[in-house]
């Protein structure tokens, strides 16, 4: 499993990493970059905010807890372990906070796959990093990192799959033909998907059809007679678009599968506006915002959607209730805790909270003592104004 995986390539160091895999509850969710070069725009893209300003078709999957990166790196120094500063730019700054080098990896450079078959200075080393994000719109974060300077394919045949390990996230560029000193073009990464556990995959990839470099073609053909576990037909029937990526042409955003057993969940606050009469709970409330957020809510197609009132707490959709006027933005905290206490216990008895996907469309007072008892949630209309949270559901419906 994942943590499996993580002690495998620590391979008894005592370090941070160490530390953190001991500290870990659970077992951690991981994201993997093949070919990742000096690339380090995965921890942007799987920060939980991002989904803010590249909003989604339907909520993502939570995101990773450590990453892992590898890369036939076939040059005789890696440039970013020469200095703390990784990245650099108008927007976003990545720097090392921490550095520790673990056990080598023996992993095979075939002729077939790699230019350059003669091992270099950083070939087969693993290393271990806390980067510091200086993001001026996903703000400041740390992220846990693995580099292994190894080539993919054996990457994932001797450690992810022989190890069982599960990996959440892939992020996947069109490497390869001739680039970097790499044949193969990587689309038998699209046949380990199930396998490793995917939920969700990054990729520029033509998903639609088997077009790449002949070069590349023909490397991953070779991929399956030397690793034939990472064989298969490079299905994409399996994948569902959920994203375009608007600031890079051509990225989409796939989900893999649901995990398994795991119920999509809606909350939606109630509003001050209402009918004067007795009716049903979708109904009743009338603001603007609150028929948009359950419009949308619906388009989700979720398994369950539940509406939170200031008096009734959970509420059903279609349960009939009163018009009334008590809302939580002029009680105290005290009260507020009492009344999300008495949400948390209604979710409890109708759904799962450490394994279902919750969606929140409602505001910081009906969510702030909620939200930590829900281990899947996705929070798409975070840090909005009433306006922008009308045109952002406007644009997603």
């Amino acid at each position: 499993m994942s943590k499996k995986l993580l002690n495998d390539l620590n391979n008894d160091k005592q370090g941070k990493l160490k530390d953190w895999i001991d500290n870990f509850s659970g077992e951690p969710r991981i994201a993997w970059y093949p070919s990742a070069g000096v690339d380090f725009r995965d921890v942007l893209y799987f920060n939980e905010k991002f989904s803010m300003f590249q909003p989604p078709r339907k909520p993502e999957p939570p995101q990773p807890d450590i990453f892992i990166h590898t890369d036939y790196y076939p040059w005789t120094t890696s440039d970013f372990l020469d200095t703390t500063l990784i990245h650099r730019d108008e927007y976003t700054e990545i720097t090392v906070a921490h550095l520790e080098y673990l056990s080598n990896l023996d992993i095979p450079l075939p002729a077939e796959l790699v230019h350059f078959t003669e091992n270099k200075p950083v070939t087969g080393i693993v290393i271990y990093m806390e980067l510091n994000i200086r993001s001026d719109v996903l703000g400041e974060f740390q992220v846990p990192l693995i580099y292994a300077f190894v080539e993919n394919a054996g990457f994932c045949s001797k450690k992810i799959l022989k190890l069982n390990g599960q990996i959440t996230h892939i992020y996947l560029k069109n490497w390869g033909c001739g680039l970097g000193g790499g044949h193969s073009g990587g689309r038998w990464v699209l046949n380990i998907l199930e396998k490793v556990g995917c939920e969700l995959l990054v990729t520029d990839f033509d998903l639609d059809s088997n077009k790449g470099c002949s070069e590349g073609l023909i490397a991953d053909s070779h991929v399956y007679n030397i690793y034939p576990e990472l064989s298969g037909n490079e299905s994409v029937s399996n994948l569902e678009p959920i994203r375009v990526h608007g600031g890079f042409k051509g990225y989409t955003w796939s989900l893999v599968r649901e995990r398994e057993n795991m119920k999509k969940v809606i909350l939606i606050s109630c509003s001050n506006q209402k009918l004067s009469h007795k009716a049903p709970a979708k109904e009743l409330y009338t603001s603007p915002l609150f028929k948009k957020s359950f419009n949308y809510a619906e388009s989700l197609k979720p398994d369950k959607i539940f509406i939170l009132s200031a008096k009734y707490g959970l509420l059903s959709p279609e349960q009939e209730i009163n018009p009334y006027d008590k809302t939580l933005n002029n009680m105290d905290a005290s009260k507020r805790r009492k009344w999300a206490g008495k949400v948390v216990s209604q979710l409890i008895k109708e759904t799962d909270l450490q394994n279902d996907q919750f969606v929140l469309l409602c505001g910081n007072r009906y969510r702030e003592y909620i939200t930590g008892s829900l281990a899947n949630k996705e929070i798409p209309l975070e840090g909005m104004r009433i306006g922008e949270q009308l045109r952002w559901l406007t644009e997603n419906l």
